[in-house]
């Protein structure tokens, strides 16, 4: 089943996001570590389930969140100022938790927005399945999911990778390799595919 994630499943969906994405070659080049690049994915998941600047999708197998899924609709990413503000005691809390290394997440966040579609754009900000539950094609239902909401308002699709391997599976949903990608968004950054999927 896959439904809204509510208020109450807010935390279970951060970590089963949080540990899908542990393994994710970009996360990894910008936070080596893992313990720091736990409780940085785990933070900025917080950030984007709270302000509502998100649509958090969840599929439920068992009784339990299996894989969730971040869409921001067109408009809203980046996140709004005032949305950026509320979320400062996080960022901060954070920061003292993993020291210099906040500067080189706040790098490649920059470094995707610079390069963020200027038309208007469904987002796919996040995408992952705990790992107790892959390949059991939830990744391909909660992208199904996403992507059915898209056509049914004529929007675009956009969205990152950095796992070559996914490059085939969005291709197989309507997806291609935006024009400057494969790349580095930034000097030493990791290897980043840009994705595509045009309105219907």
């Amino acid at each position: 089943m896959i439904r809204d994630v509510t208020r109450a499943e807010r935390s279970t969906a951060g970590a089963v996001i949080t540990e899908a994405l542990m393994t994710d070659p970009g996360w990894n080049a910008v936070v080596p570590k893992e313990g720091e690049r736990r409780a940085a994915l785990r933070t900025l998941m917080n950030v984007a389930f709270r302000y509502r600047a998100s649509e958090v999708r969840i599929a439920v197998v068992g009784g339990e969140v299996a894989g969730v899924a971040v869409w921001v609709p067109p408009g809203r990413y980046p996140l709004p100022f005032a949305a950026r503000l509320r979320a400062t005691p996080q960022m901060l809390g954070l920061a003292l938790r993993i020291g210099g290394r906040i500067r080189d997440i706040a790098g490649f966040g920059s470094s995707i927005d610079a390069v963020f579609p200027t038309e208007p754009v469904r987002y796919l900000q996040a995408l992952g399945v705990g790992p107790g539950h892959q390949g059991r094609g939830i990744g391909t239902a909660l992208l199904g999911d996403g992507l059915a909401k898209a056509d049914a308002a004529h929007e675009a699709v956009y969205l990152e990778t950095s796992l070559e391997r996914n490059v085939r599976l969005y291709g197989r949903q309507g997806f291609t390799v935006v024009s400057g990608s494969p790349g580095p968004l930034s000097d030493g950054g990791p290897v980043i595919w840009r994705m595509r999927r045009p309105a219907t």
